[in-house]
């Protein structure tokens, strides 16, 4: 275990011996009694673990459009990939999100049914992931190349292209499925730093592969190098979750239970939920598509730097509290849960506070950077969507810290319907607002709903926390 005192001794001394380096032994002093206490709590060791994990697994992830719009002109041949992509990657979260947050609190409860009923419910789950991902795929995509795609400006070539496009990236959507159950199941055995930090193998690949082959491939080097990336990652994850089992499980019990069909009494409201929600993202696409072009690419990438702090600060916060949650659950502490989720809630949320007013200032004095990496691309506009979007980063953490103590407490139910009602409230913010401010209009729609979303999952979240509701479905 790393041990603290030595490295912040030494700086410590340095302080002592220059007066005007007093600024430094304070915040020395003050960052060994904070990394002590960290490493004292196994908690905030896991939440550390998985927030970095996440964090530079996804580094990739988030670098990657910047990558694309680097190598390929930022136009036509950009917004046909950001678009497929797009709709795969909706795709797929609505199966995955809900499988992996879902998984944990089963993984708990089947840690006392014995090694071979937590590998078949890993091997089951796994394979009716997959091919729900699949349905949903395949329906997905054809609606988007029958409705959708004729209703927009794209030119005929571009649609080919995005075509293509959706047919390459195809397999992203089982594998994502399958990653996503073996992620989740890790969870379970509080084990969090391969499946976040394996997520570096996708993006990795992809960057790869684009610098190396984009002159013989095209844009479709990034298709080849994503689904390439996601398919190491499920070896990797399959493999140490085996090992996992035959320790963790070695003396485990032999009762018997059947948790497919309460698995998916719980996962499928959530899946239905982000499959509506992820709609926000292919209308804002869809929505920019029929303004100028290369709008598409501004909106992913004002995303993708929104993304990246949300990502920061759920990861571990996220991960960890929701693990600890369902165990409390099942244990039947209501107000201890009501007590810690109000803690983290308030925690987070200063947080993503903090982080807004940092990051704004810093996307706007990084546009010269932006601007030589990504010729030709309209760097004002994106600082100006990202400080938008921005805003939304308080409510968004609030709202997926809500939705996971309602997963924690299988409680899913009512998630489709507040999850409706906002991409309502985003297609008509999004119609209405772009077609007087263009961009700008998008992030402002964006923004707003997510405070709706904040506000209707954390009041349902603190609902069911309540004596009243213990037995009552949400």
């Amino acid at each position: 275990m790393l041990d603290p005192n030595s490295r912040f001794d030494f700086i410590i001394s340095v302080g002592r011996s220059r007066r005007y380096l007093v600024p430094i032994r304070v915040w020395a002093v003050m960052s060994k009694q904070a990394l002590i206490k960290m490493l004292a709590s196994p908690r905030l060791r896991r939440v550390a673990t998985a927030t970095s994990g996440t964090v530079a697994g996804n580094a990739l992830g988030a670098a990657l459009p910047f990558v694309v719009t680097a190598v390929f002109t930022p136009g036509a041949t950009t917004d046909a990939y950001f678009y497929a992509l797009g709709t795969i990657v909706y795709l797929s979260a609505a199966v995955s999100s809900a499988i992996e947050s879902s998984a944990s609190p089963h993984v708990i409860e089947l840690k006392t049914a014995g090694r071979s009923a937590l590998q078949r419910f890993v091997m089951r789950t796994a394979l009716q992931g997959a091919t729900a991902a699949i349905a949903i795929a395949l329906v997905g995509c054809l609606i988007v190349t029958a409705l959708v795609l004729p209703a927009t400006s794209f030119t005929d070539d571009q649609r080919h292209e995005i075509f293509k496009m959706l047919l390459l990236l195809s397999p992203l959507a089982p594998l994502i499925a399958i990653s996503a159950v073996l992620a989740g199941s890790h969870y379970g055995f509080h084990r969090f730093l391969l499946p976040t930090w394996s997520l570096a193998l996708r993006s990795g690949l992809a960057v790869a592969l684009t610098l190396s082959f984009h002159q013989t491939f095209g844009v479709q080097a990034v298709a080849y190098g994503l689904v390439a990336g996601e398919a190491l990652r499920v070896g990797l994850l399959a493999f140490n979750l085996h090992k996992i089992i035959a320790v963790e499980c070695s003396s485990c019990g032999l009762a018997r239970l059947e948790p497919e069909r309460r698995f998916w009494t719980t996962a499928t409201p959530q899946v239905v939920s982000m499959s509506i929600g992820g709609v926000n993202q292919m209308v804002d696409k869809t929505v920019a598509a029929s303004l100028a072009p290369g709008s598409i690419t501004i909106v992913e990438l004002a995303q993708r730097l929104v993304y990246t702090p949300i990502l920061l600060l759920t990861s571990g916060i996220g991960l960890v509290a929701g693990s600890s949650w369902a165990e409390l659950l099942a244990s039947g502490t209501l107000d201890e849960v009501r007590r810690d989720f109000l803690r983290v809630l308030k925690m987070a949320s200063a947080a993503a506070g903090l982080v807004v007013v940092v990051m704004i200032p810093l996307v706007w004095l990084a546009r010269p950077l932006l601007s030589s990496v990504a010729e030709g691309l309209d760097v004002d506009a994106v600082a100006l969507a990202f400080s938008l979007f921005a805003v939304g980063i308080p409510f968004a953490l609030a709202s997926q810290l809500g939705v996971r103590l309602l997963i924690s407490a299988r409680r899913t139910k009512s998630m489709p319907f507040l999850t409706a009602g906002g991409v309502i409230v985003n297609l008509a913010l999004d119609v209405t607002l772009s077609r007087a401010f263009g961009i700008p209009g998008i992030a402002v729609a964006s923004a707003s709903v997510n405070t709706l979303n904040a506000i209707a999952s954390v009041g349902l979240a603190l609902r069911i926390l309540k004596p009243a509701n213990v037995s009552k479905e949400a």
